[in-house]
């Protein structure tokens, strides 16, 4: 796979703006820019690329707080999910942290090029994402933006999650933690379909589209088994958490069934080791 690159959603600052450098991490080039900062494609003091993430020039102590928020989030989901965290400046005149770079591929970018899956490659996709959401909101992160785009499949098979910039901490937000973490699940959801189908669940008008989903109304199409039993269950809205379906959940239907025993698994999110491996022991999804 080709190596990974970001998505501008609204490149605000050239390379003539950026700064040169952030501590001794030497800037390549501007790659995403949104509200609250900017990434660049860095080199370390040893020659080797990484991302810097830092807030726009002249923000004030909001977008330093979120950024705070940020890095405790990125820190506190296992390294197996995510790019590996190496420092943060917080006390810089633009404060940035900075974390590894990983070659690979989004999701979007595999299914743009793919078109449609396979029912087997979904299924594979499908328990890979369920894992990396379930180690998440174990550890009480949910990350906000779970979509194709933030999600990249490595070189060595492994997903990753980046852009935590709507991140809530349940340490911080009980409520916010909740309201984001059913984000989540209804977004992982509508990829799984959408990379069976090739479309969304709901439609791509997005006023039909909350509509249909608040009727209950999701075309999960040639999905079948326990795919489809898990896309149907992260798509329904419930109005309480109790008996939803949890990323948990999902991944031990499509691993092991409805009937599996829970305490089967339940050791798989407090030992991340095991976790790990049966991410990197899951046949990549493209050869």
């Amino acid at each position: 796979m080709g190596a990974f690159r970001f998505r501008a959603r609204s490149a605000v600052t050239t390379m003539s703006e950026a700064p040169a450098a952030f501590g001794g991490y030497h800037v390549d080039r501007l790659v995403g820019s949104g509200m609250q900062g900017e990434t660049y494609l860095a080199v370390d003091p040893a020659g080797r690329r990484v991302v810097v993430k830092a807030i726009h020039a002249g923000s004030g102590r909001k977008a330093r707080s979120a950024l705070d928020t940020e890095v405790v989030a990125l820190q506190s989901v296992h390294p197996a999910f995510t790019p590996r965290f190496i420092t943060y400046d917080a006390c810089a005149d633009r404060p940035f942290y900075v974390m590894e770079y990983i070659e690979g591929k989004t999701v979007d970018d595999v299914l743009a090029e793919e078109g449609q899956l396979s029912e087997v490659e979904t299924e594979r996709l499908a328990v890979r994402l369920t894992a990396v959401l379930a180690a998440m909101h174990g550890v009480g992160t949910a990350h906000g933006d779970f979509r194709g785009q933030n999600l990249i499949i490595g070189e060595d098979g492994g997903v990753y999650v980046v852009d935590f910039g709507r991140a809530v901490l349940r340490s911080e937000s009980r409520r916010g933690f909740r309201k984001r973490r059913r984000s989540d699940l209804r977004q992982l959801g509508e990829l799984i379909v959408r990379a069976r189908n090739g479309r969304a669940p709901f439609g791509e008008d997005s006023s039909l589209a909350i509509e249909r989903y608040n009727e209950g109304r999701a075309d999960v199409g040639a999905l079948t088994g326990r795919t489809r039993s898990v896309a149907l269950g992260l798509l329904r809205k419930r109005r309480c958490w109790r008996g939803s379906m949890s990323a948990r959940r999902a991944h031990r239907i499509l691993v092991r069934g409805r009937r599996a025993r829970w305490r089967v698994w339940s050791g798989m999110y407090a030992l991340p080791a095991v976790a790990v491996s049966l991410i990197q022991n899951v046949a990549p999804l493209l050869s």
